[in-house]
Order: C-alpha cells, then structure tokens, then sequence
C-alpha cells in the first residue's frame, strides 16, 4: 500500500501550489485551521500537520480576537466520528452552549430576505441563576391564542389565553385610581416617570382655558424648549440650557421701530450699537472689519485686517487730531501713534553717480563709494575692505593684482578655471602653473570634482583605486580587499553576501511525520516552477543554502533532505541535518546547509527522510541564495 501511495503522489501535485503527501481534501480540521490564520491566531508548537493521519493537530487552548468563519459547518464537543446533517451549520455534542458577555447577552435569528432580524436577550441587572424548560408540544400542543407560562421549577407550559388571569383588553393608561388618564376627571396634568421608580418625575399641566386651543408640535426629531419667565418687548430669545429659552432685554435689545440692534445697550442709536468691544476673527481666519462706498453702480471697500503672522496682542492708541498736511503716522514702539512730519523719522538725502555703488556718508546721507558696475566689469578705483567670506565668479574676467591671503578673506569660491600667463601666487597652496596646483604644505579637507570622467589613485605596483564620480562606483584590483577600521574584510575573494531568501515550505503549520518518512521521502515543500532568484551579481557565483528548523524524538538518528527534480525525474542533491540535542518535539534547533537547485525552468521540490521509529517535526523551511565573490 505504502509503494502505492508513492507513486500516486506525483498526481496529487499540480501548477503553482503542490498539496503534500497525506493531505485530505475534505479534512475540516485543516479548513478551520486556515480560519484561525486569517484571523490572527498565534500557531504554537503543539499545532502541526500530521502527515501519518491527514489530521491538523491542536494541543492548546486557542483564543480568536477578531473572527472565525467556518463556511462548511462547525462541531462544538461530541466525538471525531460526529458529522452534520444536511442544512446543519452549528452542532454543540454533549455540552452547553453558553452565551457570556455582560450586558450582550444575545441569540440573533435573522431574516433570509430582509435586514430584520428576531433576537433573545438576558435581561441585565440578573443576580441569580435562572432555567426555563421548554414544553413538551406533543404533551399540549399550542394553537391559535395560546400563551407560554411559567410554572413552578422553570418549566415552561402552552395555555389558553382565557384561562391565564388578568389578561385582557386595555382601557386605560397612566397612574390612575379609574377611569381614563386623558378626561375630565383626572385633572389637567399629565405625569412621566423617570427610569428608576423614586418620588421624581416631570408634570405636563394645561393652562385652564377659555376657550379651544391646537398645538401642533413640528414633525421632526428635537428638542422643545421652555420659557424661563416672562417676555420683554424688544428682548432677542435665546437658549439658557438644553431645555430653557431667556431674555437678557439690556444686553441683546431689537429696536422694531427704528430696526435697529442693540449689544450691550437696550437704547440703539445706529442700525449695529455696541456698548463696548467688537472682536471678529477665528482658528485659521483673518478677522476683518470692512467699510464700503457705493459709487454708482460698484461698491468699493476700505479694509482692516491684521497681519497672520502676529504672536501677540498689538493695540494702537490713535492721535486725538488728524494732524497737519503731508505728515506721517508714527509709533513709540509701545502703540501709541502721533503725527511727525518725514525729516523726524528717519528721512535720507544725498545724491550718486551712474553705475558706481552707493554707500551712506552720513547717518542719513548717500554718496558715491569706490566701486563702479558698469554691467560687463566690476572695477575698485581705491582699496576695498571685505569682513566676510569673498566669492567671485560669472563669466566674465577676474582680475587680482597682488597676493590672495586666507589671513584677511575668510575664503575662496572658485567657479572656473585659473588660466592666464606667469605663476599667481596663493598663501597656503605655493603656485599654479597653468591649472595645476604646486602644494605647498598640505590639503585639507579638499573637494575633488569630476565632469564624466575618473579618478585613479595609483600604485607602483599595480593595486589601483579608481573613483569614478560620473557613475558613483568605486573600482578596486584584483586581489584587493577593503578592511574596517577592526579588521573586518570587505568584497575579500571567497565571501559570500545574502541576496534573497524565500519561504518553501509547503504547509502554513509546522508538519509531523513518523511512519510516513521512515523508509521512504516524503514531500514537505512547495513545488517551485521556476528559478525565483535574481542573477547572481557579476564577478560572483551563485550559491543555494537551506534553513530548516525542526526537533527530532531522538537526539543520535540523522534526517535526510533530498532536492527532487519533477520535470526530470531524477534527484539533484542531498544534505543531512544531525539529530536535534533534546527530544522535545517543541523545541527544535536550525540547520543551514548548502545544496544545488535547479536554476532553469524545471519543477522541483523537497523531500525529506528519516528512520524507522524516529519522529520528525518541522517548523520552517527557507531558501537562500548567496553570491560569493570570486
């Protein structure tokens, strides 16, 4: 049976995802598992795939948190052999089904048409246990106009509504000793408990009228408000709380015969009087106050506007006069504003001359300096002071007679090419033959720049360093290494560098198998169509590893991996991982060994062997792939 199942195993596999040896199709189990993953259920050791039974394996409590969805059906209790009877989606075996959940205690029946549903819900506020025993509707079968009562011990039984006391056809409503709650005997007051039964409660009276009277409340959802004491003419109605509407006839007056407005004054003198301060603005808006003229047929508008950039209160105190022709409005710094004429605040006389830069002779006074700009040549025509860093560049020509001295200029931008005939001389650098630079001393801190083209740091003997700025990749020879300050080589001949890694295992839990790896292999990975790997990079070759973390129930038996060719048929590699130091099978070590894969289109997958009696369990498995530098 067993050399059967080997060769049908091949035809258990097919394109893109391969099911494993000793999957079930119909194992529910397996699907509710899947269920568990979606919603976020942490899979621990003790959950696993059992290659021998075609069983998911759960040896702990699991918690959901968010949802499980079981669209096959779910048994709750009972025995492995318990099944589901056509239309059943829920079966709780051999135990209560117990709804917990303090204050949504409920069992909802929906609609199959509709959105409506029927629920049943515990009453909250329940401090004891309560039983109801349904009836036996064999024994007293309901029909129409039949009630369910409850008896003595919590059985629940089917009667006559006539026969149950105190049922019948309501007459009345309210709190009321007889009669009607809505006639002239009981009054003009109608009353609403609060919710909890004590001696407060809300009394709704009618004025005693003289005659007919009809209120229509409006047909919409809201809130009626109350008037808190009697109106004043001219008073503005407003809400004082949730349920009260006021009047404040001094602070918020309407003049009805002048239409005007009063704030802060119950006597208006302007369309909008205010006793007192106006402020307008807002979170993120500019307050504003606006004054129009109407010319003609257009409307132009004088507006005053703070700047947005303010960070404090700024209060300006105005002239008490509007002062003399062509003053100006100044300030004392402190918001207090006068009128000065222009020589007080800072005027500025002089005159200059076309195309030479200008410069104060005076604290208010422009004159001339020594520097001309006729727009093609700067020119200096007396000796010019720089306390700062100096830079000169353009297109045109530079010319510096003298000695350029870091000491007095903090230093120099050089935007072009030093060209022209003899040898300037620059302090700290010795000479320039045409555009070589003859150092003196030392560089510091140079910055080397390149159009396209390289840079080579040279040896005699060979072991050159090419930096080539054009690209941004740095070229070193053959041979050569590059070292950290510790020690630690870089690129060295040999090394290998992690490219990708994949998963390939071919379940979403760790997987177990004894009889079904014991003298054959077992598949336990993905099947992989294609390479899934990028090229190795050039001057590396490409090297596979894989990671594999499993347990043993033996700590002396070896396992076997076998890399299978699908496509060809034939096996490609193997490698050996040892027994594991313990045999708890909820632990487990990692073995990292390296193999060959096919790396052109073929199928291929791994297998794994063990020996008789041992147990293997396997938690992860992943391929690598490394360049290791030639």
């Amino acid at each position: 049976m067993r050399k059967t199942r080997k060769r049908l195993l091949p035809k258990m596999f097919n394109p893109k995802l391969k099911l494993l040896k000793g999957t079930r199709f119909v194992s529910f189990a397996f699907i509710f598992t899947a269920f568990l993953i979606a919603a976020g259920v942490i899979l621990g050791a003790n959950m696993y795939y059992n290659l021998d039974t075609g069983e998911v394996i759960v040896e702990e409590i699991q918690r959901v948190t968010q949802l499980i969805r079981a669209t096959g059906g779910l048994i709750a209790g009972g025995s492995a052999s318990d099944t589901l009877s056509a239309g059943e989606k829920l079966k709780v075996s051999g135990g209560a089904l117990v709804l917990n959940n303090v204050g949504q205690d409920e069992l909802i029946f929906t609609a199959t048409s509709t959105p409506y549903y029927i629920k049943l819900q515990a009453p909250q506020g329940v401090t004891s246990d309560a039983t109801y025993i349904l009836p036996d509707h064999t024994a007293s079968p309901p029909s129409s106009d039949y009630v369910l009562t409850w008896q003595t011990g919590g059985q629940m039984e089917w009667k006559e509504v006539t026969s149950v006391g105190g049922v019948g056809d309501i007459t009345a409503v309210g709190d009321v000793s007889s009669g009607g709650a809505f006639d002239t005997s009981q009054g003009n007051t109608l009353y609403f408990e609060g919710d909890t039964l004590d001696d407060y409660e809300i009394a709704l009276t009618a004025q005693d009228p003289n005659q007919d009277y009809t209120i229509t409340l409006p047909a919409q959802t809201g809130t009626v408000g109350l008037l808190a004491n009697s109106l004043t003419s001219g008073g503005i109605m407003f809400a004082s709380n949730t349920y009260t509407m006021s009047q404040d006839a001094s602070n918020l007056f309407w003049d009805d015969t002048n239409n005007r407005l009063g704030i802060g004054t119950n006597s208006p003198s302007y369309p909008l009087d205010v006793l007192g301060a106006i402020r307008t603005g807002g979170n993120g808006v500019d307050g504003q106050l606006r004054i129009y003229s109407e010319q003609g047929t257009t409307d132009y508008e004088l507006v005053f506007q703070p700047n947005s950039a303010m960070t404090q209160d700024t209060v300006y105190t105005w002239p008490a006069d509007t002062g003399s022709s062509n003053q100006v409005l100044t300030t004392d710094g402190s918001g207090n504003l006068t009128w000065s004429t222009v020589q007080g605040v800072g005027g500025i006389t002089g005159s200059g001359t076309t195309n030479r830069v200008a410069k104060f002779t005076d604290s208010q006074q422009i004159g001339d300096s020594s520097i001309e700009d006729t727009g093609s040549a700067v020119t200096v025509n007396n000796p010019l002071t720089i306390t700062g860093d100096l830079t000169v560049q353009g297109t045109g020509t530079h010319s510096i007679a003298g000695t350029l001295d870091p000491n007095y200029v903090a230093g120099y931008t050089l935007t072009g090419s030093i060209t022209g005939s003899g040898s300037p001389d620059i302090i700290g650098i010795g000479q320039f033959s045409g555009v070589t630079a003859v150092l003196s001393t030392s560089v510091t801190t140079p910055l080397l720049t390149s159009s396209g083209g390289t840079l080579t740091v040279q040896s005699d003997d060979g072991h050159d360093v090419i930096l080539d700025a054009g690209s941004g990749t740095i070229q070193i020879a053959t041979g050569d290494v590059i070292k950290t300050p510790g020690g630690y080589s870089i690129a060295d001949s040999g090394q290998q560098i992690l490219r990708e890694m994949v998963p390939i295992m071919g379940y979403d839990l760790p997987i177990q198998c004894s009889t079904a790896c014991d003298d054959e292999y077992a598949t336990i990975s993905r099947t992989l169509e294609d390479y899934p790997f990028s090229s190795a990079y050039t001057g590396t070759t490409r090297k596979h590893k894989f990671i594999v973390r499993y347990a043993t129930s033996d700590t002396t038996n070896s396992i076997t991996f076998s890399v299978y060719n699908a496509t060809g048929d034939t096996e490609v590699d193997t490698f050996t991982c040892p027994a594991t130091a313990s045999t708890d099978l909820a632990k487990g070590e990692v073995c990292i060994q390296e193999a060959d894969i096919p790396t052109d289109t073929d199928d291929w997958y791994l297998r794994v062997q063990g020996t008789s009696g041992l147990t293997i369990k396997i938690y992860q498995v992943f391929l690598a792939a490394y360049d290791q530098i030639d």
